[in-house]
């Protein structure tokens, strides 16, 4: 199971809970797009740090990091 989680100073919340090797990626995909332009934030692989454009089947948990003001 993978994760889509929201940075959180009280711990992470986790939105979305998905199986890779199952789940509809063009759902999972507008799932996160509409969260990112909701929150503000941008969502990264947890496994390798980078910026997620697109989730797919090799993708790890994803976190979602809204911007800090002033920072």
């Amino acid at each position: 199971m993978a994760q889509v989680k929201m940075f959180s100073a009280r711990g992470d919340d986790v939105l979305l809970d998905f199986d890779p090797a199952t789940a509809d990626m063009k759902e999972v995909n507008a799932t996160i797009d509409r969260i990112e332009k909701e929150s503000g934030g941008r969502a990264f692989d947890m496994t390798t740090g980078d910026a997620v454009e697109k989730v797919g089947p090799n993708t790890g948990d994803v976190l979602i990091v809204r911007p800090i003001a002033g920072g």
